[in-house]
C-alpha cells in the first residue's frame, strides 16, 4: 500500500484537526480515513489526475460522502504533508480557516449548469463585443470593408453579432449540409446587416495554445490544465470544467482576441479559417459595376472624401512614394472630379511641379457646365488651360448631352434647337489639341440624372420616369454624329450604356464617312416623325432601365 497524509480543516465537533490517511491498492482506486471520526471517503482516480490533496470541510454529523460532492463547491487548498513537520504547519494553516470554513459550508453556491449557463454567456458576450470591436477599427482602416453602406453613417452599427437562436443554427446545418463530425468544440453566432436584411450564421471555435476551447467529451484541454486543477468537477460533466475554465480567463480580465478564433465558412469552402480573415472575405465590396451604375466615380470619390474625414487619420504626405503623390494629385485635379481642388498647388513649389504635371499628363471629366468654366480658369497659376489638353472625358445626364449638341426640348416641340447665337455647354470646336474624347454615361436611378423631356411633363402635372437608357443614347448619337466626328478625333464610350448601342455606334464612329452623313439626316427625320409628344420615352427593355 501507498500512503499520503492529507490535513483536513478544523471540524466543527472539535478544535482540532485530524489526519486523513490516504490509501491506494495501484489499480486507480483510493480510499480514505480521517481518525477519530471514522470519515472514510472512497474516488476514482480517473475523475482527475491531478487530485492529490483533498479540499473540504467536514461536518462533525458528516460521515461518508463522494469526492464529487465533497468539492464541487470552491475548495481551500489543504497542504499535503509526508512528514510530522509538515503536517504542523498544515494543522496551524487549518486552525486559522476554521472560521471561513464555517461560512462556506451554510453559504448557497450555483449549480455547474448555473456556473456553465453563466460562463457561457460571459464567453458569448466577450467574443461578440470582440468582433463588433474589430468591425469598427477595419471600417476605419479599410475604405471597402462594409463599403456597401454609406460612409456617412461611419459611427452606425452596421455589423452585429450575437449567439445564435436554436432554429438558426438548425437552418444552417441543413442548408449547407455541414458534417457534425467538423462541429466538434464549436458555438454558432449569427452575423447580421440589419440595413439590409443579411445574415450568416456560423460556428465558431476559441483556440489557445494549440487545443479547442470548448466542450469536448471525455477530454479536458491540456492547454487549461492549470487552471482544471483547481476545479475538480465531475468528470461526468466536462463542459461544466471546460466553462467553469474560460469563466477564470475572463475573470482574470483576459481578452478574447481574436486570433484565437476560428469559423468554418459553411457556405462555401466547408473548412475553418482564421475569423478576421472570413470577416474581410464576406464583408468587404468590390462590385465596381454597381458604383457604375449608382453614380460612378464621383460618387465612389466622394464616399472615400468622406471615409477619410470621419476616420481621423493623419500621415506626412512628403513622406509618400512619388506614385501615391501622384494618384493623391490625381484625386484632387482630376480624372473622376469636376471639381478641382486647386488649393494643392499653394502648399510649395515642389508639389505645384509634381501636381502641374499630373494635371497636363491626365483625362479631364467634365460633367457641368460650370465646370468647364472652372478647368479653363487662366487663375489657376501654372496649369496649361483646358484648351490645349488632348484627352477629355464628358459625364454629363441626357439633358447636358443634347444641350451639348444645341436641342432643348420646348412644350409642343421635343426637338427643339436652341438659338444660333447661344454657346455650347462645352465648345468642343474651340479645344485645338483634343485627340481623344470619351462619352460616360450615367445611369438612370443616379442623383444627377435628368430626361430631356421629364421637366416638360412634370409642367403638365404628369408623373413620369426617366427616358429609356437604349432609346436615348441611340438618338443622341443619331443626333450629335457631325458634331462629333467634325473634330475628327477617337470616341470612346463607357458607363452604363447597353452592349447593343456600343456595338453599334462604335464601328460608325471609327469608321465615319461622308456616306454615313446622309444615311444620319433620314434617321433624324425619322425619330421627329415617331415622337411627337414631349414626354419621356417609355421603356421596352427586357429589363427596365430604372430598376
Amino acid at each position: 500500500m501507498n500512503y499520503q497524509y492529507l490535513s483536513l480543516p478544523t471540524c466543527t465537533a472539535s478544535n482540532a484537526p485530524y489526519d486523513l490517511l490516504v490509501r491506494t491498492n495501484g489499480c486507480g482506486s483510493f480510499e480514505a480515513h480521517c481518525s477519530g471520526l471514522g470519515y472514510s471517503v472512497e474516488w476514482d482516480s480517473h475523475v482527475s489526475s491531478r487530485v492529490v490533496v483533498l479540499e473540504a470541510s467536514v461536518a462533525a454529523e458528516t460521515r461518508t460522502s463522494t469526492l464529487s460532492n465533497v468539492v464541487r463547491r470552491q475548495p481551500h487548498l489543504a497542504v499535503m504533508a509526508t512528514d510530522h513537520e509538515q503536517r504542523q504547519r498544515a494543522r496551524t494553516a487549518a486552525a486559522s480557516r476554521s472560521q471561513t470554513d464555517a461560512a462556506f459550508n451554510n453559504a448557497n453556491y450555483p449549480t455547474t449548469a448555473q456556473q456553465a449557463r453563466s460562463s457561457a454567456i460571459r464567453m458569448a458576450d466577450a467574443v461578440s463585443k470582440a468582433i463588433e470591436a474589430f468591425a469598427v477599427a477595419e471600417r476605419h482602416r479599410n475604405f471597402h470593408f462594409l463599403a456597401r453602406n454609406s460612409h456617412h453613417r461611419l459611427a452606425e452599427e452596421d455589423l452585429s453579432v450575437h449567439r445564435a437562436a436554436l432554429e438558426n443554427v438548425e437552418k444552417s446545418k441543413s442548408t449547407w449540409k455541414v458534417n457534425p463530425d467538423h462541429l466538434i468544440g464549436s458555438v454558432w453566432y449569427t452575423f447580421s446587416q440589419q440595413r439590409w436584411n443579411i445574415t450568416h450564421t456560423v460556428p465558431l471555435r476559441y483556440w489557445l495554445n494549440g487545443e479547442v476551447i470548448a466542450p469536448v467529451p471525455n477530454k479536458v484541454p491540456a492547454a487549461i490544465a492549470g487552471i482544471a486543477s483547481t476545479f475538480p468537477i465531475n468528470h461526468r460533466n466536462v463542459e461544466c470544467y471546460v466553462q467553469a475554465a474560460l469563466d477564470t480567463v475572463l475573470d482574470a480580465g483576459i481578452n478574447v482576441q481574436l486570433c484565437h478564433i476560428e469559423v468554418m465558412d459553411v457556405e462555401n469552402t466547408k473548412c475553418w479559417m482564421s475569423l478576421c480573415a472570413w470577416v474581410r472575405k464576406k464583408y468587404e465590396w468590390h462590385d465596381d459595376r454597381d458604383w457604375k451604375q449608382r453614380g460612378g466615380r464621383q460618387l465612389q470619390l466622394e464616399n472615400q472624401i468622406t471615409w477619410y474625414k470621419l476616420n481621423g487619420k493623419h500621415f506626412n504626405f512628403s513622406a509618400l512614394p512619388g506614385e501615391l503623390r501622384n494618384l493623391l494629385y490625381a484625386a484632387s485635379l482630376g480624372p473622376g472630379t469636376d471639381d478641382p481642388n486647386t488649393q494643392i498647388l499653394f502648399v510649395n513649389r515642389q508639389i505645384h511641379n509634381e501636381a502641374a504635371w499630373v494635371w497636363a499628363s491626365s483625362t479631364k471629366s467634365l460633367s457641368l457646365s460650370s465646370s468647364f468654366t472652372k478647368f479653363n480658369d487662366g487663375s489657376i497659376q501654372g496649369l496649361p488651360r483646358l484648351l490645349s489638353l488632348e484627352r477629355l472625358r464628358l459625364e454629363l445626364s441626357a439633358a447636358c448631352y443634347f444641350e451639348l449638341i444645341g436641342i432643348h426640348p420646348q412644350r409642343g416641340a421635343p426637338f427643339a434647337e436652341l438659338e444660333k447665337d447661344s454657346k455650347p455647354i462645352i465648345p468642343l470646336k474651340e479645344i485645338p489639341d483634343l485627340k481623344q474624347l470619351d462619352l460616360w454615361f450615367i445611369d438612370t436611378t443616379h442623383p444627377d440624372a435628368q430626361c430631356p423631356w421629364g421637366a416638360l411633363a412634370r409642367q403638365q402635372g404628369i408623373s413620369a420616369g426617366h427616358s429609356c437608357q437604349k432609346i436615348w443614347i441611340d438618338w443622341f448619337f443619331t443626333f450629335a454624329f457631325e458634331y462629333l466626328i467634325a473634330k475628327k478625333v477617337c470616341i470612346t464610350m463607357g458607363g452604363c450604356i447597353p452592349d447593343s448601342v456600343r456595338a453599334k455606334w462604335e464601328p460608325i464612329f471609327n469608321k465615319a464617312q461622308n456616306g454615313n452623313t446622309r444615311d444620319m439626316v433620314a434617321r433624324r427625320a425619322a425619330i421627329r416623325q415617331a415622337k411627337p409628344d414631349d414626354l419621356p420615352i417609355k421603356c421596352s427593355c427586357i429589363v427596365p432601365c430604372s430598376s
